[in-house]
């Protein structure tokens, strides 16, 4: 914490380190240009080793799903610097390769992304487009309510890892269901952990219920 790292290019020497395992990441100048939950996927991505992040565990799932995102995340970069589905043809520049080196060990293991899940730049009303939510866990009384503003485009399952963290609740053991503060109950269940928030219509002032 508080060690002024303002690089990605430090946190890729921290893979360097094959017995790292733990990370405490607050309070960097990294933080103003992103939010601490992508500062973390982004860490989980790039180190290897990574088992535990600001005292909290990285799941498998986790794992997978920040280097999935990762891939995609920089799909087009990696394209646009050289890179290629064909191995022949794969020439990513020696500058991508300096900011992203484990993208192609990542490729190895996951595959490369179909085009269409490849990001592309956000327009500002896409990134402006955050849901204010209250997530609360009614057996866990002794965690208070937390508001957070999510994109509408976060999945459930990315949710669900946010709230893995937040309540300590084993990301496979939850159930959610959510009230709407305008139309009232009852509650709406969030069956399916790969649509995204704004397929149930969750809008500002909603409430997410977590039970396990």
């Amino acid at each position: 914490m508080d060690n002024k790292i303002n690089s990605w290019q430090d946190i890729n020497e921290l893979d360097k380190l094959q017995s790292l395992e733990e990370v405490r990441f607050k309070r960097n100048p990294l933080l103003k240009d992103e939010k601490e939950f992508t500062i973390r996927q982004l860490l989980i991505a790039k180190i290897t080793g990574l088992k535990a992040c600001n005292s909290s565990v990285v799941p498998d799932i986790e794992r997978r799903t920040a280097e999935l995102d990762y891939l995609k995340k920089f799909g087009q970069e990696w394209l646009q610097s050289g890179g290629n589905r064909d191995a022949t043809r794969n020439r990513p520049s020696p500058e991508f390769q300096k900011n992203h080196p484990r993208y192609h060990r990542l490729l190895e293991i996951h595959g490369i992304p179909e085009d269409s899940e490849l990001t592309v730049t956000q327009s500002t009303a896409l990134k402006n487009a955050l849901i204010n939510i209250t997530i609360t866990c009614p057996q866990k009384p002794e965690i208070k309510s937390v508001s957070k503003k999510l994109p509408g485009t976060m999945s459930v399952q990315k949710a669900k890892i946010l709230i893995q963290r937040l309540f300590k609740v084993n990301q496979a053991d939850q159930k959610l269901a959510y009230i709407s503060k305008r139309m009232g109950g009852p509650e709406v269940e969030i069956d399916n952990d790969f649509r995204q928030l704004s397929f149930y219509s969750i809008e500002n002032d909603d409430t997410i219920i977590v039970k396990f």
